[in-house]
């Protein structure tokens, strides 16, 4: 991926995530700034952005924006997972340690396999939130 291309989709990215806030905010699933917000994520996905795939795949699996497809949701964080991406590593931890309504049961293993990797550990060791996982996970 060309470094033009990279730093375009990570623009792209950011304008999604703003106009995903906004959305959410109406409460309202596939309102106007969901869809777009949708629609910026996986053009900065196809741009190389790998935080934007893990953004596009939580807002399938969260529901709260857009009409939830777990399926859809899954395929974009392995997408991200794949090339290593500690936000969809840290995510698929987190989904796996609390789950996801009745549709995905917590799985501490599962969410301790995600939490453990060094890549995680590198970007979110200082989160309070984070560190109070890894321990609970360690009792």
């Amino acid at each position: 991926m060309k470094n033009e291309d990279t730093l375009l989709g990570m623009f792209i990215y950011t304008e999604g995530t703003q106009l995903q806030e906004q959305g959410i905010l109406l409460k309202k699933k596939n309102n106007k700034f969901s869809i777009v917000a949708k629609n910026r994520f996986k053009e900065a996905s196809d741009l190389g952005c790998h935080d934007a795939t893990t953004a596009l795949g939580l807002m399938y699996i969260d529901g709260r924006a857009i009409n939830q497809d777990l399926e859809k949701g899954f395929k974009y964080l392995s997408i991200a997972e794949k090339n290593k991406n500690a936000y969809a590593l840290f995510s698929l931890g987190h989904i796996y340690f609390y789950g996801v309504g009745k549709s995905i049961k917590p799985n501490k293993e599962k969410a301790k396999s995600y939490l453990k990797k060094k890549q995680v550990y590198k970007y979110y060791k200082k989160a309070d939130y984070y560190q109070e996982m890894l321990s609970s996970l360690e009792t």
